[in-house]
């Protein structure tokens, strides 16, 4: 932590991290991060040996705070336009697809956000709890292909 305070969550467990904090996180661990003061500044270093690192749309991007203001404000579409467009640079994001199928379910539609759930699921399973949890999920959670894909049966 360069500056502020954040809030991390890695695999599951919080970690406080004032000025001065440093985190080690494994690859592939799942990770997310929120400031808890102004003018928090966070350096992240990380990239496969010989390549330049990039860092990831979810959640270090700044478009993050983008994506949640456009979804705060009930605007799916903008939301959905906008994670398309990440998507064309970060396809396989689990957590991309994740959220495009929470708006998809919003603006009720069924297919898409099913098609979404499922490619998340794909790439990362941990997120089926997540779906039975969000409430953006409830006009499809009694949908028998929602109940497959997150493991619930009737």
């Amino acid at each position: 932590m360069l500056a502020g305070r954040a809030d991390f969550t890695i695999d599951g467990t919080r970690v406080d991290a004032p000025t001065g904090t440093f985190i080690r996180v494994e690859a592939g661990s799942s990770r997310a991060a929120t400031a808890l003061e102004a003018a928090t500044a966070v350096l992240a270093i990380g990239a496969p040996k010989g390549a330049a690192y990039e860092p990831p749309p979810w959640p270090a991007a700044a478009g993050m705070w983008r994506y949640r203001a456009l979804r705060d404000e009930k605007r799916f579409e903008a939301a959905i336009g906008f994670l398309d467009e990440l998507l064309t640079r970060y396809p396989q994001n689990a957590e991309l697809l994740f959220e495009r199928a929470r708006c998809g379910a919003r603006l009720s539609r069924v297919e898409h956000a099913l098609a979404d759930l499922a490619a998340a699921l794909a790439h990362d399973p941990r997120l089926a709890s997540r779906a039975t949890e969000e409430p953006d999920f409830r006009a499809i959670a009694d949908h028998p292909a929602f109940r497959r894909l997150v493991g619930r049966s009737g």
